[in-house]
């Protein structure tokens, strides 16, 4: 399958200096752990992917309980951000008790993102930290988000990494190319949030992922797609509102 990736190009992106990234490595280590229950704090690590140093920010609240397996939010960066770019929401981490993990994109020469270069190392990398932290913190409840290119990138996730996620949330972004055969072929059909602003140039894409869901068979009540007044733009409250949309729709 032809990846259309040339709308991604440019959203949000900016000169990051990231020739350093995505240096070449070996061994599959990862670094800055074990993180465990009663480790409190924002912890960066790393790990070698294929050759390919990758980073992300492990981050723990102080309100993990230890006698129950916390969830676990991950969160994609749009391009031209990196790691600390979801550091807002860590207030919705510390609200739900939620390991919160947030990686850095693939080097695409000015900038950092998840395609399309390095497509198929970014989706190896999420798969392993997916695992490596949901061994370190037993969660039963898995949910990905994304913005922009983040976004993208997490709705090809909902068929890619269909195994290990209870949910996926949307932010600013949707579908950009046929993926009806992929989606169909998911055997858990997710419950998947979709946000998007009314005067976002990719509401159509918006509309693509909604329209790519049913005909793969998705329930109507597994989507949540709305629109809110404003442009291309996230907010910590809509990776609340995946959240506990992901949950009701678990129940």
């Amino acid at each position: 399958m032809g990846w259309v990736w040339l709308v991604l190009l440019g959203l949000g992106a900016t000169s990051s200096g990231c020739g350093d990234d995505d240096a070449e490595c070996s061994g599959a280590s990862f670094t800055g752990g074990p993180v465990t229950c009663g480790m409190a704090g924002a912890f960066d690590r790393t790990v070698c992917v294929e050759g390919k140093l990758r980073v992300f920010r492990q981050y723990v609240p102080a309100t993990v309980a230890c006698d129950v397996p916390p969830p676990l939010i991950v969160f994609l960066h749009g391009n031209g951000g990196d790691e600390s770019s979801g550091d807002v929401a860590r207030a919705v981490a510390d609200e739900l008790g939620a390991v919160y993990v947030t990686p850095r994109g693939y080097s695409q020469g000015d900038y950092l993102g998840f395609g399309p270069e390095g497509i198929p190392n970014s989706r190896t990398f999420l798969t392993m930290v997916v695992d490596q932290v949901r061994m370190e913190f037993p969660a039963e409840f898995a949910l990905l988000t994304g913005f922009s290119a983040g976004a993208f990138f997490s709705s090809y996730c909902i068929a890619w990494l269909n195994d290990r996620l209870a949910g996926v949330g949307i932010f600013g972004a949707g579908i950009a190319e046929n993926f009806v055969g992929d989606l169909s072929r998911a055997p858990v059909k997710m419950p998947v949030s979709i946000r998007i602003g009314d005067q976002d140039s990719l509401r159509n894409y918006a509309d693509s992922l909604v329209a790519q869901l049913t005909a793969a068979g998705w329930p109507p009540e597994r989507i949540d797609s709305k629109r809110f007044q404003g442009g291309h733009m996230w907010s910590p409250e809509m990776m609340r509102d995946a959240f506990h949309f992901a949950k009701m729709s678990s129940q």
